[in-house]
């Protein structure tokens, strides 16, 4: 079986507009962002988010 890897690779539109308005919104009313629910469903950018007190 060959295993073939796409090429980049990276989040698909919807994840990086996600985080972008994450950042946006903190650019333009500061912290702390609210969310209802997790931004993104990938637990290490959630986790990366929450360390760096992006959003709660």
């Amino acid at each position: 079986m060959d295993i073939v890897l796409a090429n980049p690779r990276g989040f698909c539109a919807g994840v990086d507009r996600a985080i972008d308005i994450v950042n946006r919104a903190l650019e333009v009313f500061g912290g702390p962002v609210y969310v209802r629910h997790e931004v993104v469903h990938n637990r290490h950018v959630v986790d990366d988010l929450a360390r760096a007190a992006r959003y709660s």
